[in-house]
C-alpha cells in the first residue's frame, strides 16, 4: 500500500478581500501539520455544568483546544502582511510577529486560528 502525505501546506485567508487580491500581494500563511499525537499537546479537558429542569444538574466533560497555541506550533512563515505603526512599516513573517503585533487584525488572527484548528493532513491512499 502506497501512503501519500504533506507535511506543510499554505492557508490564503478571505479576511479584508485577501483572497480576491493578486497573488503576488495575498497574504499566505504556510504551516505544517501536526503530528500524531501532538494535537493532544493542546486540548483540555473542562467541566461543564448541563442544567437538566427535569432532574439534577449533571456534569459532563467537554474537550477545548488552545487555538493559539496550535497556530504558534504549526505556522512556519507569513507572506505579504505588513502593519504600520506610527508611520513605519513592519513586516509580519513569523508566527511571533503575528501575536507580537498589537492587535490591529483580530479578525485575521480569528480566522487563521479557527482554519488551523481543524487542519489535518491530506492523504492518499493507494493499494
Amino acid at each position: 500500500m502506497k501512503i501519500t502525505a504533506r507535511r506543510e501546506n499554505t492557508y490564503i485567508p478571505e479576511w479584508n478581500g485577501n483572497a480576491e487580491l493578486p497573488k503576488e500581494d495575498q497574504v499566505v500563511i504556510h504551516y505544517r501539520y501536526l503530528k500524531t499525537g501532538e494535537r493532544r499537546e493542546y486540548q483540555r479537558l473542562e467541566d461543564v455544568t448541563l442544567k437538566n429542569l427535569a432532574e439534577e444538574d449533571m456534569l459532563d466533560r467537554k474537550v477545548v483546544q488552545d487555538a493559539a497555541g496550535i497556530t504558534k506550533a504549526i505556522v512556519t512563515k507569513i507572506e505579504n502582511l505588513i502593519l504600520v505603526i506610527d508611520g513605519t512599516e513592519e513586516a509580519v513573517e513569523t508566527v511571533e510577529d503575528f501575536y507580537d503585533a498589537p492587535d490591529a487584525f483580530p479578525e485575521l488572527r480569528s480566522e487563521v486560528e479557527s482554519f488551523l484548528l481543524n487542519e489535518t493532513a491530506a492523504v492518499d491512499s493507494k493499494n
